[in-house]
């Protein structure tokens, strides 16, 4: 089998790009929807939505007392810094993080790299931002 790919539309933050996906994916991905017609569903039976999952976090954050404050954006600010303290090449995250131009990921995450890299010990995804 070939490889695929998932496309990712334009929103008024990022660019429209593609990215490739595992031949293990796509298979697991496939059979998901020929079973039900969606990838993702709630515990309802339901599509998942940006909006499900917004409450879905909220209801995890009230259940599990999180004094840390955090988004969902945050979680992709936690992945960015992740990948590059990893060695992650900077123009692969400026594609994956769907960013225009290179300027926009270098201005977002170059701060917290050098911040990151300072420290001795392991951060949190959660404290790196501040």
């Amino acid at each position: 089998m070939e490889s695929k790919e998932v496309s990712f539309l334009r929103t008024l933050k990022s660019q429209s790009r593609k990215m490739r996906i595992s031949d293990e994916l796509v298979l697991i991905l496939e059979k998901r929807k020929k079973t039900n017609g969606y990838v993702f569903m709630t515990y309802y039976k339901e599509p998942f939505t940006k909006p499900k999952l917004a409450r879905l976090v909220n209801e995890f954050k009230i259940k599990t007392r999180c004094e840390i404050q955090w988004t969902l954006m945050d979680l992709r600010h936690s992945f960015a810094v992740n990948y590059l303290r990893s060695g992650g090449d900077i123009r692969k995250l400026q594609y994956s993080l769907g960013h225009e131009n290179i300027y926009d990921t270098k201005r977002l995450y170059s701060e917290a790299i050098i911040k990151a890299d300072s420290k001795t010990v392991e951060l949190s995804p959660f404290e790196i931002g501040s």
